[in-house]
């Protein structure tokens, strides 16, 4: 049973309870991240073209033959998109205030189904 909700632009609050007799004993709180799941997708594989133009162009721009530029330019870009594909983006977060037990949290993630 929902008690409360709030929500904005960008976060919607659930506190939930569960029936009379349990309601003083289970307190849960959900945070949901409002926004389409293909927002984060995008983002991600904008930033990761920028960065891939943006070490090209500064490879052609500052010189060709130097192989300590490249290597280094190589492993910076590798890194970020190493960094970029490996972040998790979180959908839903939930607290579960159970007094004998203690407190359990949640967290579920967006997937996404990649086929190359």
């Amino acid at each position: 049973m929902v008690s409360l909700s709030v929500s904005n632009k960008r976060y919607t609050y659930i506190h939930e309870s569960g029936s009379k007799s349990t309601r003083e004993a289970i307190d849960i709180h959900h945070v949901i991240i409002n926004g389409s799941s293909g927002t984060g997708y995008a983002r991600r594989w904008g930033l990761g073209f920028f960065l891939v133009f943006l070490a090209s162009s500064m490879y052609f721009l500052l010189g060709k033959d130097n192989p300590a530029r490249t290597l280094s330019w190589g492993c910076l870009l590798s890194g970020f998109l190493v960094m970029l594909h490996s972040r998790k983006f979180v959908k839903k977060e939930s607290v579960i205030i159970l007094p004998t037990f203690g407190i359990q949290l949640e967290t579920q993630y967006l997937r996404y189904a990649l086929s190359i």
